[in-house]
């Protein structure tokens, strides 16, 4: 049993709906049902009666509700004790995120983050895979959620926080668009629209294909993902993109490819480099949201 069980059973039995709970709480529908479920599980309990327009609490479900509140009262009250006592509500953090991970999933983790520590100012450094590393490195940001490439700098402290694949996108109108996924020669004939130099997903996928020896057809570099989706929903050329990102792109098909291309994402700082209590907040928030995202899939 862990807080955020609680959280998401006590938030759910106070809307009667797991749909309302999940709008509440900014949280996906499908990480509060496996928390709950995973709870009842530990308990060996029914805690909540699931109508499909309704939820009301069991029995055993009133019992713990009472005692939940009460729990998470608590919780509460030492989270701000412990926060004055170590000054963790307050401070400055420089994040470093690609361009990619700014746009889609970060909006929603840091909306969570602003309301829990509203005195922890953030401020977010954007840019392609080496430029934040060096950022870390050279201290001008503080913390970033990365790809792990196997040359990672090894002053860079990792926390893997998950696995991932790189995915060929394509509009449903392509011709590959029903295969149920894609060979490194067959996607190499395609028009590509990739990031600009200096991105993992870009440089990773011209090492593949040059380990294959076939030549790439790039017609349009950027930094800019709305761009690239829009070219691909377009159906005039193909791009990549980490499986972590898929469900944001909804409108566009995506095939792994044959050989899969693997790698891991992680939250990194520079070992040597002391961090200060905001920046050790956001970190282990950062690690604790990522993996509940992970978690939903």
């Amino acid at each position: 049993m862990d807080k955020r069980e609680l959280e998401y059973f006590v938030r759910v039995a106070e809307l009667k709906s797991f749909t309302k709970a999940s709008k509440d709480m900014n949280v996906a529908q499908s990480a509060i049902s496996i928390k709950i479920h995973k709870l009842e599980n530990e308990l060996g309990i029914l805690l909540l009666n699931r109508k499909k327009r309704q939820v009301s609490l069991t029995k055993d479900g009133q019992v713990l509700f009472s005692k939940a509140r009460k729990i998470l009262a608590m919780f509460e009250e030492a989270e701000l004790e412990i926060k004055e006592l170590y000054g963790m509500d307050k401070g400055h953090v420089r994040l470093g995120l690609s361009d990619v991970l700014g746009s889609y999933y970060f909006p929603d983790i840091l909306t969570k983050f602003i309301k829990k520590y509203p005195g922890i100012k953030v401020s977010v450094f954007e840019g392609g895979t080496n430029e934040i590393n060096e950022r870390v490195i050279n201290e001008e940001v503080d913390i970033a959620f990365i790809i792990i490439d196997e040359k990672l700098d090894k002053r860079l402290k990792v926390q893997t926080v998950l696995s991932d694949e790189l995915y060929a996108c394509f509009s449903p109108k392509h011709a590959l668009a029903k295969k149920k996924s894609v060979k490194h020669d067959e996607f190499a004939h395609e028009t590509l629209f990739l990031y600009s130099e200096g991105y993992y997903v870009r440089d990773r996928l011209l090492k593949e294909l040059k380990a294959f020896n076939l030549k790439k057809n790039i017609k349009v570099e950027t930094n800019l993902s709305y761009l690239i989706h829009s070219l691909v929903r377009k159906n005039i050329g193909a791009s990549v993109f980490a499986g972590f990102l898929l469900k944001h792109i909804p409108d566009l098909v995506s095939l792994p490819f044959k050989p899969a291309i693997k790698f891991k994402w992680g939250v990194a700082w520079k070992e040597s480099y002391h961090l200060s209590k905001a920046s050790q907040v956001l970190l282990e928030f950062l690690i604790e949201e990522i993996e509940e995202i992970v978690s939903a899939k």
